[in-house]
Order: structure tokens, then C-alpha cells, then sequence
């Protein structure tokens, strides 16, 4: 699986535990996440701004498409992947478990961090 995230910096900490990376380095990470060849591509996250890992659309990374930089960033480097190896999330249960679903089958990923 090929993870990325943006940073990570909870609203209630005083420094981020992962600077927040700009657009410019954000872009090359998508593009190395585009071409790698993990069949799980996974971005953490869309808009979860109390961790620090949004990356909708905001006046802070503003850009001429009205995306944002961060998102102009996944649309030029599109994962090309059959449509059978595309993923549905179904679930984020109590339990901290995140349930993923393709075609075949079901996979239940445990939380990484506690």
C-alpha cells in the first residue's frame, strides 16, 4: 500500500508531529505514488482538518482551477488502474477498523497509529 498524507498536526498539539509539506513536494509525491506499482493507493485525507491532512479546497492553497493546489496535484497525476482494482470503503467501525472492498473481496485494515 502506498500511503500519503499531507501532515499531520492535531488542533490540540502545540507543534505538528509532520510538517505540512508544500504543493510544490506534495506534487512529486503524488507523482511517485502515481507511478508506483502498490495496488493500494491510499490519501490521508480530504478534509480532516482537526489532524492537519486536509487537502480541499482552501484559501491557503488557492490555484487558478478552484481545487486548490493540492487536489490540481492528484488530477494531473491520475492513478491509472483497472476498474476491478478500485476501492469502496464501506465502514469505519468502533473498533478503529477500516473496512476496504474491490470486486473479489473485502480487506479489513487495523489502525496504524494509537
Amino acid at each position: 500500500m502506498f500511503s500519503l498524507s499531507p501532515g499531520f498536526w492535531r488542533a490540540d498539539e502545540n507543534k505538528p508531529q509532520t510538517p505540512r509539506v508544500r504543493p510544490e513536494q506534495w506534487c512529486e509525491n503524488v507523482q511517485e505514488m502515481a507511478s508506483s506499482k502498490e495496488p493500494w493507493h491510499l490519501i490521508i485525507s480530504f478534509n480532516e482538518a482537526g489532524e492537519g491532512t486536509n487537502i480541499e479546497p482552501s484559501p491557503h492553497w488557492e490555484s487558478a482551477s478552484g481545487y486548490g493546489e493540492y487536489l490540481d496535484c492528484l488530477h494531473e497525476f491520475p492513478t491509472k488502474r483497472p476498474i476491478q482494482n478500485r476501492a469502496r470503503i464501506s465502514n469505519y467501525g468502533r473498533n478503529r477498523t477500516l473496512t476496504v472492498h474491490n470486486i473479489d473481496n473485502a480487506t479489513t485494515l487495523p489502525e496504524e497509529h494509537g
